[in-house]
Order: structure tokens, then C-alpha cells, then sequence
């Protein structure tokens, strides 16, 4: 007669011990085991090696990245030409670029540092508080996300205050 499973003396503590760390190490391989490798996205990659040289900062959001080249293809349909250009003339200085290429460098920083893409009336938001224009006086400043007097007070213009 086999011994019943639910018993109180075949439920030890030293088998309770053991089928919990192979139920553990079970979890931990098939989390780390790739079911299908996603596809390397060379101009993400490009686009963030650029912007760490550009920036001087090696911790910059990916999903930022990915806001910023999204924008950049739809303003510059030669974009991933001037991105590898862009990566080619590191070592060049900026007035040597070509005028397409300072644009786009332009626009790109623009997304990483204020956080929106675009000439005034044409801007898209890239990131409000993400900018890295707010790290800058994180110590002491934080960026503002509510009103700081009434609604709306920045639809009136200077000099119409009633």
C-alpha cells in the first residue's frame, strides 16, 4: 500500500523544502528562457547611441526613444539616412553637417532636452516631465503638473488681466 500523499508523516519538512525550491528554480528557467527572440530594432539601437553621445548621458529612456524616432521618421522621410550620417559625423563639427542633418539633430535634442519636437504651432509632445531639461534643477525643482493659480490662467495674454 503506497503511503497517502495528504498524511501529516509523508508531508515532511524536507520534502515541503524541496518541492518548493524546484518549483522556484522551475519558474526562474522558463522566465528567462526566450520564447521567440524579438526582432533588433537597428535604428532604435543607432538612434540611442547617437543621443548618449549628443547628451552625454548613458541612462536615457528607451520609450522616450522610441516617442522621439517615431516623430523624427514621420518630420524626416529621409531619416534613417540621416541618422547614420548623423552617427558617421560624431567626430565632425556641426557646421560641416549638412542643413537636413542639423535640422534633424536639432529636432532630436529638442525631444530629449524640452520634451516636444516641432516649430511653434507644430509641436508634438515627446515627454513632459521626462525631459531632461527638468534634470537639470531636480534638486531643487520639480516639474509642475497642476495649476498654479486659477484654470487657464495661461490663455490670457500679458497686459489683458482683469
Amino acid at each position: 500500500m503506497s503511503p497517502n500523499p495528504l498524511s501529516a508523516a509523508f508531508l515532511t519538512r524536507r520534502r515541503l523544502l524541496g518541492a518548493f525550491c524546484a518549483g522556484t528554480a522551475g519558474c526562474a528557467l522558463s522566465a528567462s528562457w526566450p520564447l521567440g527572440a524579438a526582432p533588433r530594432d537597428e535604428t532604435l539601437e543607432t538612434l540611442m547611441q547617437v543621443s548618449r553621445r549628443l547628451t552625454g548621458r548613458e541612462a536615457l529612456e528607451e520609450v522616450i526613444g522610441k516617442r522621439i524616432r517615431d516623430i523624427l521618421a514621420q518630420r524626416h522621410p529621409e531619416f534613417p539616412d540621416l541618422l547614420a550620417q548623423l552617427a558617421d559625423s560624431l567626430e565632425q563639427a556641426p557646421a560641416q553637417w549638412s542643413d537636413p542633418l542639423q535640422r534633424m539633430t536639432r529636432d532630436l535634442l529638442s525631444g530629449w532636452y524640452l520634451g516636444y519636437i516641432g516649430d511653434p504651432g507644430q509641436t508634438v509632445l515627446v515627454s513632459y516631465e521626462l525631459a531632461l531639461m527638468h534634470g537639470l534643477v531636480a534638486d531643487v525643482l520639480k516639474p509642475r503638473t497642476y495649476c498654479a493659480t486659477r484654470p487657464g490662467d495661461w490663455a490670457t495674454l500679458p497686459g489683458q488681466e482683469t
